[in-house]
Protein backbone atom coordinates (compact mmCIF):
# COMPACT_ATOMS: atom_id res chain seq x y z
CA UNK A 1 0.00 0.00 0.00
CA UNK A 2 1.42 3.44 -0.88
CA UNK A 3 2.40 5.57 2.11
CA UNK A 4 0.10 8.40 1.03
CA UNK A 5 -2.92 6.08 1.00
CA UNK A 6 -2.09 4.78 4.46
CA UNK A 7 -1.94 8.28 5.96
CA UNK A 8 -4.78 9.94 4.02
CA UNK A 9 -7.60 10.97 6.34
CA UNK A 10 -10.85 9.11 5.94
CA UNK A 11 -13.90 11.17 5.00
CA UNK A 12 -15.98 12.13 7.99
CA UNK A 13 -19.49 10.70 7.84
CA UNK A 14 -21.76 11.50 10.70
CA UNK A 15 -24.18 8.79 11.78
CA UNK A 16 -27.72 9.34 10.57
CA UNK A 17 -28.98 9.83 14.14
CA UNK A 18 -26.49 12.64 14.73
CA UNK A 19 -27.46 14.24 11.42
CA UNK A 20 -31.15 13.97 12.28
CA UNK A 21 -30.58 15.56 15.70
CA UNK A 22 -28.58 18.36 14.12
CA UNK A 23 -31.25 19.16 11.56
CA UNK A 24 -34.03 18.87 14.12
CA UNK A 25 -32.11 21.33 16.32
CA UNK A 26 -31.91 23.82 13.45
CA UNK A 27 -35.64 23.44 12.88
CA UNK A 28 -36.10 24.22 16.60
CA UNK A 29 -39.41 26.09 16.69
CA UNK A 30 -41.06 23.53 14.45
CA UNK A 31 -42.68 20.57 16.14
CA UNK A 32 -40.54 18.32 14.00
CA UNK A 33 -40.91 15.05 15.92
CA UNK A 34 -44.69 15.21 16.14
CA UNK A 35 -45.15 16.17 12.49
CA UNK A 36 -42.90 13.39 11.22
CA UNK A 37 -44.50 10.82 13.54
CA UNK A 38 -47.65 11.04 11.42
CA UNK A 39 -45.74 10.15 8.25
CA UNK A 40 -45.67 6.63 6.82
CA UNK A 41 -42.61 4.55 7.77
CA UNK A 42 -41.31 4.71 4.17
CA UNK A 43 -41.54 8.52 4.26
CA UNK A 44 -39.60 8.63 7.54
CA UNK A 45 -36.89 6.36 6.12
CA UNK A 46 -36.67 8.57 3.03
CA UNK A 47 -36.40 11.61 5.32
CA UNK A 48 -33.38 10.06 7.02
CA UNK A 49 -31.79 9.59 3.61
CA UNK A 50 -32.39 13.27 2.82
CA UNK A 51 -30.93 14.30 6.18
CA UNK A 52 -27.90 12.10 5.75
CA UNK A 53 -27.29 13.50 2.25
CA UNK A 54 -27.48 17.03 3.65
CA UNK A 55 -24.49 16.24 5.85
CA UNK A 56 -22.32 15.14 2.92
CA UNK A 57 -19.84 17.29 1.03
CA UNK A 58 -21.86 17.45 -2.19
CA UNK A 59 -25.30 19.04 -2.25
CA UNK A 60 -26.32 17.22 -5.45
CA UNK A 61 -27.48 14.03 -3.74
CA UNK A 62 -29.34 16.13 -1.16
CA UNK A 63 -31.09 18.17 -3.86
CA UNK A 64 -32.16 15.05 -5.74
CA UNK A 65 -33.45 13.28 -2.63
CA UNK A 66 -35.27 16.39 -1.41
CA UNK A 67 -36.87 16.83 -4.81
CA UNK A 68 -38.00 13.20 -4.71
CA UNK A 69 -39.53 13.46 -1.22
CA UNK A 70 -42.81 15.15 -2.05
CA UNK A 71 -44.16 15.36 1.47
CA UNK A 72 -41.02 16.92 2.91
CA UNK A 73 -40.73 19.35 0.02
CA UNK A 74 -44.38 20.41 0.38
CA UNK A 75 -43.93 20.82 4.14
CA UNK A 76 -40.88 23.06 3.67
CA UNK A 77 -42.67 25.08 1.00
CA UNK A 78 -45.65 25.57 3.33
CA UNK A 79 -43.32 26.75 6.09
CA UNK A 80 -41.70 29.24 3.74
CA UNK A 81 -45.09 30.67 2.85
CA UNK A 82 -46.34 30.76 6.44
Amino acid sequence: MPAAAATAPKPIRRPIAATARSIATHLGPLDFDRAVAAWAPAERRALLSVMHAKGNRSEMAYARLLDGHGRLRRSLEALALD
